[in-house]
């Protein structure tokens, strides 16, 4: 599976529960849907936040 965030760049990760960034992923969903933000600041948004499942991918890799 590829990574949407793959060559988006972002300053620094932040690690979050899997509930919390499921919670992130839904509404920026809705906030897409309404216009609120674009599909880049979407992209942008979501690279910063990787779960600890994430981190522990990279580090086996």
């Amino acid at each position: 599976m590829s990574d949407p965030n793959e060559g988006v760049e972002v300053a620094s990760k932040r690690v979050v529960p899997d509930k919390i960034r499921t919670w992130l992923v839904d509404e920026l969903e809705t906030w897409r849907r309404e216009e609120i933000l674009s599909a880049q600041q979407t992209t942008r948004i979501l690279a910063l936040h990787e779960t600890p499942a994430d981190v522990a991918e990279i580090a086996l890799d």
